[in-house]
């Protein structure tokens, strides 16, 4: 029977070593009483709790058994401390009565180890955002004073940011109190948690320490938090270790260090004009206060206009012609409200360099839009509001003109080709006028008789099949007429009779 003893014993002290570092695989996370006698970490209290609780007994209690605690989700709570259930601050056959009880679902007792003081190391702190941007908030909590009072471990406190601060945007340093997974503590919103650390570790003390930031907050503003340890019920942790909530302090935190309150009345930016043209111009953009003190709203300032960028930089667009550009907006908004200032944006000292018009050829008798824009040096070629070249441009040539802002080439006798000039402001263009396919229908000569003897211009002119008659540059009738006949005769462009 001792034998079997033996081996009965072995065999427990395997099973409560498998129970130990064996990971749980559905582990809580959640503030309050979550670990509160849970050596597992899955949030509920059930037989490997106890069975981990016996070991550490058997090891003695002492720091060293904490190794058992490492299927706690948080490192800060991996202690044997989460079990001391009678609040003495030490793991004794007490706590495992108690377990064991609960266990049975006999909740009696349990206030024996509950905090029933929830404590700040400081209830007003001042964060001087001069020298950091947060402020740590240190909080415990201590057992019974018939129990000990000794500091607790493993509880998550609650810390949340009360509407009735000056400053509602602050955030908390800590972790989610509804996270479906564990996630590293991060900045959160009103509300975030962690939990009472070690109370046998000298670094930690059995604290939670959270942080506080001010963000969005003003010069004078005070923050409140409110501190608690949740009741069972809010976050669903499971069986009747914590009914009732745990109020703790209110804890005050005073801004000071940073800009001091400004009621905004106006806004002034400087500089108040510059050159189009350009890229990352600096400006800077400064809000009178209400309050009489100026402030420099440069980094959440924006732009609109003739600019792009904001919070100090602006990039501004080359606009072509030598008008007065349009003008850059700087803006800041408070409460809904926009305060403005404009940039004067001027002109770089653009010039004229040339003419190019659109117009390049159209047929004789029609007339076509000239489409003419003045070149300027900055490279780019438009009119302007006081430069406008299809205004300016006079046309020149035979037979074109101008009509409105058309190119005119007149319907002529013939079927040559011409050219017509375009001047503006000294610069020139042309067009071409094309014949509309006019041909040669027949001879016209204006000599009818001549006296034996002498001679006469012949004047002869080709007939065109639009109906005209007319020589033009390369049909040429009196050059090309050919006279024959007895004592008929041509000299040069002279019919001539011969004396007979």
């Amino acid at each position: 029977m001792k034998g079997f003893g033996k081996l009965g014993l072995i065999g427990g002290i395997v099973l409560a070593l498998i129970l130990v570092f064996t990971p749980m695989a559905n582990a809580q996370l959640k503030p309050g009483s979550c670990y509160w006698g849970d050596a597992t970490g899955n949030g509920a209290i059930a037989s490997d709790d106890v069975a981990i609780l016996k070991t550490t007994l058997r090891q003695g209690g002492g720091s060293g058994t904490d190794v058992n605690y490492t299927g706690i989700p948080y490192t800060e709570i991996q202690s044997r401390l989460v079990q001391d259930l009678s609040g003495n601050g030490a793991i004794a056959s007490d706590d495992n009565a108690m377990l064991t009880k609960w266990l049975k679902n006999d909740w009696s007792g349990r206030t024996a180890g509950n905090p029933d003081r929830l404590l700040a190391d400081s209830n007003s702190v001042t964060l001087d955002t001069s020298a950091g941007d947060s402020v740590e908030l240190s909080l415990y909590g201590l057992s019974p004073d018939l129990s000990g009072g000794a500091l607790r471990t493993g509880w998550g406190v609650i810390l949340e940011i009360d509407a009735g601060s000056d400053c509602t945007s602050a955030q908390i340093y800590g972790y989610d109190p509804n996270q479906t997974s564990q996630e590293p503590p991060a900045w959160h919103s009103s509300i975030a948690y962690r939990y009472t650390g070690k109370a046998d570790d000298a670094l930690v003390n059995g604290r939670a320490k959270l942080r506080v930031n001010a963000n969005g907050c003003s010069n004078g503003d005070v923050v409140l938090v409110n501190t608690y340890i949740p009741a069972d019920g809010e976050y669903g942790v499971s069986g009747q270790r914590f009914p009732t909530r745990l109020d703790g302090p209110q804890i005050k935190v005073h801004i000071q260090g940073g800009p001091p309150p400004c009621t905004i009345t106006g806004v002034t930016v400087n500089p108040s004009s510059t050159n189009e043209d350009q890229t990352d111009v600096p400006y800077t953009l400064i809000a009178q206060c209400q309050e009489g003190q100026n402030v420099d709203v440069t980094a959440t300032s924006t732009v609109s206009g003739n600019c792009t960028g904001g919070a100090g930089l602006i990039t501004i667009p080359n606009t072509c012609g030598d008008d007065d550009p349009a003008d850059c907006t700087v803006t800041e908004t408070e409460s809904g409200n926009n305060y403005s200032d404009v940039i004067d944006i001027v002109d770089d000292g653009d010039t004229i360099t040339g003419l190019t018009c659109s117009i390049s050829n159209l047929t004789e008798g029609t007339s076509s839009a000239l489409g003419c824009v003045y070149n300027w040096s900055d490279g780019e070629s438009c009119n302007d509001s006081d430069d406008n070249a299809d205004s300016d441009v006079v046309v020149g040539g035979a037979n074109c003109s101008k009509s409105g802002t058309n190119g005119v080439c007149a319907e002529v006798c013939g079927d040559d080709n011409w050219s017509c000039t375009l001047t503006a402001r000294t610069y020139t263009d042309s067009y071409d006028c094309l014949d509309d396919g006019d041909t040669v229908t027949g001879l016209n000569c204006s000599i009818a008789n001549v006296t034996e003897g002498t001679s006469s211009a012949l004047n002869c002119l080709y007939s065109w099949n639009e109906g005209g008659s007319c020589n033009d540059s390369d049909d040429n009738a009196d050059s090309d007429v050919v006279v024959g006949g007895a004592n008929c005769s041509k000299s040069g462009t002279n019919g001539v009779c011969a004396e007979v």
